[in-house]
């Protein structure tokens, strides 16, 4: 798979991470963490696309801050190389991303007059069984040749209230694993969620696609008109991206701007460990833990702790008597939350930023 040169990856390195506050701060966020293993959750994604895409042939987007510390990154990787990336002068979510990235593919990287196929990724998902995902990007570059925007969809394994949903179509069968989607649901509650998981034919909207960079682009231009005038404005000939340009592009994620508008998506169900690693608590969840359920880094005693994520850059850390936590304790701030409350770290790191606290 490896060696097929007309198949391209790009990934989405530009979010802040703000839910994992405060190991993951605006200059140094969560994707660039090194936070499941010896690898950073960007460097772990690149090394995965490298199993069906050619290195040379993934592109990474960031934004312009970003970008020194993703190259850093991939010359990690291998510093004979160059891989390639681009910074985005300011954010305008997803859909201009991809976007760009498909427009310098089919413009400057593919072959003259091929139509490649791009496989699109965010940067900082944890897949755990990499087998898996792989016979499902197999599968999913049948269906982006024949046309289709492929997205790829988790087959829940609770009734999660935290993620976005994807329903099919029962009866409307593309592939051997492949289902014509009928709509994106919103992020549920929790009665909600339960219905979806007895259905059988919802899955978790995972951010991952593949496609066509022709079927991109002319659905794009079909259903945002905007964004793609606004994107073929700019000069994709010099070596930075005209902040003048790129700001006059409306700001829209990829799923409001085509997936939720075109006719032409297709789901490939998929059961790979994925995780997007949105949460403390997700964090916690996949972390080899000692005998009380406790996951322990550094410079921490505990006594009587259960079911905790505790970490410590440098000072002591000392529970009694303590469960369901989440402490994390870095040099200029500390985190002391309710496990099942981690996805509100974002209200702090957003009161933070609004009063220009250093500690973002």
């Amino acid at each position: 798979m490896s060696e097929n040169k007309n198949i391209f990856g790009v990934i989405l390195a530009g979010g802040s991470g703000s839910r994992l506050w405060p190991l993951s701060r605006e200059m140094y966020p969560k994707q660039l963490l090194k936070l499941t293993g010896e690898n950073s959750l960007f460097q772990s994604t690149f090394l995965r696309l490298t199993d069906v895409i050619p290195a040379k042939n993934i592109i990474t987007v960031t934004n312009d801050m970003h970008l020194p510390e993703i190259k850093i990154q991939l010359a990690e990787l291998d510093s004979n190389e160059e891989y390639k990336a681009i910074g985005e002068p300011v954010g305008r979510n997803t859909a201009p991303a991809i976007g760009l990235a498909a427009l310098l593919i089919q413009n400057n990287l593919a072959e003259k007059n091929s139509d490649p196929v791009i496989f699109v990724t965010p940067s900082d998902h944890l897949i755990q069984n990499n087998e898996a995902f792989l016979n499902a990007v197999r599968e999913g570059i049948k269906l982006a040749e024949d046309g289709y925007i492929v997205t790829f969809g988790i087959k829940p394994s609770k009734p999660e209230t935290g993620y976005g949903y994807i329903k099919t179509f029962t009866d409307e069968k593309l592939s051997n694993d492949g289902y014509k989607v009928d709509e994106f649901k919103e992020k549920p509650d929790f009665e909600t969620a339960k219905k979806y998981l007895e259905a059988g034919n919802y899955f978790w909207n995972s951010g991952i696609f593949m496609f066509k960079a022709s079927t991109i682009l002319k659905e794009m231009q079909i259903h945002s008109p905007d964004v793609f005038t606004g994107l073929n404005k700019l000069d994709l000939t010099k070596d930075f991206i005209e902040k003048e340009v790129y700001i006059s592009i409306p700001s829209i994620s990829i799923d409001y701007a085509v997936m939720e508008k075109s006719d032409k998506i297709a789901l490939i169900p998929v059961d790979c460990g994925w995780n997007d690693l949105g949460s403390w608590e997700s964090i916690y969840d996949v972390m080899d833990k000692d005998a009380n359920q406790n996951y322990i880094k550094g410079n921490v005693i505990s006594i009587d702790t259960q079911d905790s994520y505790i970490y410590s850059s440098s000072k002591l850390i000392s529970t009694i008597g303590v469960k369901n936590l989440v402490i994390i304790e870095t040099e200029d701030a500390i985190l002391i939350c309710d496990k099942s409350r981690t996805q509100d770290v974002k209200i702090i790191f957003d009161k933070l930023k609004k009063e220009n606290a250093k500690e973002i």
